[in-house]
């Protein structure tokens, strides 16, 4: 016996590990009484561990025929098995009646499924019987995984295979399951599975598999950036198939990774012409790289400053990974549509995919996945807008935190978190953040969809802190000036020269360059861009002494915010139109509508007011949380209300101080929150305390 009683929480881990196996629970309170660090020895507990050795070794293993031994310690390199497998990796062809025997017996086989299928060891019994297999037969070990590899992918189950592969270190076979697979691995393994396999292949073997080298550079263009992703397209240029059907469709593979580079490079007429050029390439039943021809087509008219245009291609490429039956490739498009939903000003169609496609990531077990880290901040844009600020930050938080693994990813979300700490007037707060862009483009190389926009945040930021010397600067970075043509994908940027001009009173050139962003801004149906523009034509006027030609441009602009669900822009750019509110407001006597959002704009502009306006939108806390709080840790979460601390949790609890810490991390995830009083603020709102 050990010297002191168990936790709970430790006794909860060894049934686990023990899986309520009587005498290894003996066993292990045997080997527990000569143990200095109980939690390391249970978190070490295998059947390796002496005690247990020597009773399965004497009292289980040693007593069956040798047959069945053998049988035993070959089918233990497979975590679940079928009769099937079994024959295909022991080459016998009697593993059904074995098996039954076996479960018959309760010789540690505990099945799977109702009809008797699939099997697998008990954990201790499949350590012992491993470790045995090493030590009287190593070098069949790599032959077992190969044969296990060649079954499953007899029958289709690729992700599996590559499992096997990998643990006998025949590059050659990994090569060619992921060359043949390569989608379905996605599918079943997720794209850093893929990802990680792909980059311990030996560059000799990618040569003679180029497709994947191929899928190597596009992988590389999301974890390592644009540079080694270029290694890659140059080694595959000199490399051919010699049947012309797997040609083209490799010629077209590639034609699909350059368009994505170009989109890095904000070369969209380039990226547009490789686009089409694959689509030519690829054959109709790749729906995996007609899909992500779909998603680079309209990343390349979003980037350019058209939503609209891109819409119809996020919509096919949504529907192409319908036909994958791939949900992480559904979350990527649906990603996608939803955020050129936004950026058309459809902020309730948005958030209403947003939100469906958090709850299936949670249902499917993805909820940490990078992609989905996509989905938090696009969740925090719109509530941002609507006026939520508090939640919007919670959900970028949440989002930075699961995309660290994609780099433009990431930037991207910086982004968001960028914008809502100018809503919230946190200014230093919001150049920290634009440093962390930029630490992530010097380590990475972040695309210019990336890099310009939060130029633009800059410039914005400098010029409200009055600083125009060093937002002119920012904007000459990326070649936004007076003497550059406004670019699609750099609209916002030139808006801000706009305004630094309105500064300087140059107004002449404020309005030729106004009306060149607002013409973009309504062709490509980029809604909220419209509503900025107007505001900073408003801004215009004022200055040029025509407040009914101001007072027009404004009500413009609230007939969007009130079609589309804007509200956080007219505070954030409306600022130097405090004056105009008023006459604003006497103007919509006979618009309620109007009325009522200019009259939530004027309030919360309003020095003294502290909170948001009557009316005002305030998000959506009556939807509750995305990811609902277990039993446990709602018990948790009470406690803490209470003002107990982690320890004084554990002891009521009976759980480790550890344990509690991991409870309340998770909490802190759910809730979108730093620290325990954030989490007691936001569960009262949620109405989560008993």
């Amino acid at each position: 016996m050990c010297k002191k009683p168990l936790t709970q929480d430790q006794l909860n881990s060894l049934y686990s590990k023990t899986e309520g196996w009587v005498v290894g629970l003996q066993l292990a309170g045997s080997s527990l009484a000569a143990s200095a660090d109980v939690d390391q020895f249970i978190a070490s507990f295998a059947g390796i561990n002496r005690h247990v050795l020597h009773f399965l070794s004497e009292e289980v293993l040693n007593n069956e025929p040798e047959f069945v031994q053998d049988f035993l310690l070959q089918t233990s390199i497979l975590g679940r098995f079928n009769a099937a497998l079994c024959n295909a990796v022991t080459g016998r062809t009697d593993c059904a009646e074995l098996l039954a025997g076996l479960e018959r017996d309760n010789l540690f086989v505990i099945p799977l499924d109702n009809q008797g299928n699939w099997y697998r060891y008990h954990s201790l019994f499949a350590d012992l019987l491993f470790h045995r297999l090493k030590r009287e037969a190593a070098g069949q070990v790599d032959d077992l995984h190969k044969r296990a590899a060649s079954w499953y992918v007899s029958v289709g189950m690729p992700g599996e295979a590559v499992r096997h592969a990998l643990a006998s270190e025949d590059w050659d076979i990994v090569d060619q399951i992921l060359h043949n697979h390569y989608e379905a691995v996605i599918r079943s393994e997720g794209a850093g599975q893929s990802y990680q396999c792909l980059n311990k292949l030996p560059v000799n073997l990618l040569r003679k598999y180029p497709r994947l080298i191929a899928q190597k550079a596009f992988s590389h263009l999301l974890r390592q950036g644009t540079e080694s992703a270029r290694e890659c397209l140059e080694m595959a240029g000199g490399l051919s198939y010699p049947n012309p059907d797997e040609q083209q469709e490799f010629a077209g593979m590639l034609a699909a990774v350059n368009t994505y580079l170009h989109v890095f490079d904000h070369d969209f007429p380039k990226a547009l012409s490789s686009a089409a050029e694959a689509l030519m390439l690829l054959p109709s039943r790749n729906y995996y790289w007609r899909m992500l021809i779909g998603v680079f087509s309209g990343d390349a008219r979003l980037f350019a400053g058209n939503p609209k245009g891109a819409y119809p291609l996020y919509l096919d490429a949504h529907t192409d990974s319908k036909m994958l039956n791939n949900t992480f490739a559904y979350l990527t498009t649906g990603f996608k549509v939803g955020t050129s939903l936004y950026y058309q000003g459809r902020l309730g169609d948005a958030e209403e995919y947003a939100r469906k496609l958090l709850v299936l990531a949670r249902e499917e077990g993805l909820s940490r996945m990078p992609r989905v880290g996509l989905l938090w901040p696009l969740l925090g844009d719109i509530l941002r807008e609507k006026g939520d600020l508090a939640e919007a930050e919670r959900c970028v938080e949440r989002g930075l935190i699961y995309n660290e693994a994609e780099k433009p990813s990431l930037g991207w979300n910086y982004l968001s978190a960028i914008a809502v700490a100018v809503s919230q007037q946190k200014y230093q707060e919001a150049l920290l953040l634009f440093s962390e862009v930029e630490n992530v483009h010097r380590d990475f190389g972040l695309p210019a969809f990336v890099t310009s926009p939060a130029v633009a945040w800059k410039a914005r930021i400098l010029l409200v802190q009055g600083d125009i010397t060093g937002a002119r600067e920012a904007l000459a970075s990326a070649n936004i000036k007076e003497t550059a043509p406004v670019q699609g994908g750099k609209e916002r940027g030139f808006l801000v020269l706009a305004r630094i001009l309105l500064q300087e009173g140059k107004l002449d050139q404020v309005a030729d360059l106004l009306m060149q962003v607002e013409q973009a801004a309504d062709k490509g149906g980029y809604k909220r861009l419209y509503v900025e523009t107007q505001l900073a034509r408003a801004d215009m006027e004022i200055k040029k002494h025509s407040p009914e030609a101001a007072e027009y441009c404004v009500v413009s602009a609230l007939n969007i915010g009130v079609e589309s669900g804007f509200f956080q822009t007219f505070i954030d750019e409306g600022r130097e139109l405090d004056g105009l509110w008023p006459r604003v407001l006497e103007g919509l006597a006979d618009k309620p509508e109007l009325a009522e959002l200019a009259a939530a704009v004027f309030e919360k502009l309003s020095p003294d007011s502290a909170q948001a306006a009557p009316g005002t939108p305030t998000g959506n806390r009556d939807q509750g949380l995305v990811e609902e709080l277990s039993k446990r840790e709602l018990t948790v979460l009470n406690l803490i209300s209470q003002g107990l601390s982690n320890q004084e949790v554990s002891e009521k609890l009976i759980l480790s101080p550890g344990t509690i810490k991991w409870y309340t991390s998770n909490i802190y995830g759910k809730l979108g929150v730093k620290n325990r009083a954030q989490a007691v603020i936001r569960a009262r709102e949620l109405n989560l305390l008993s």
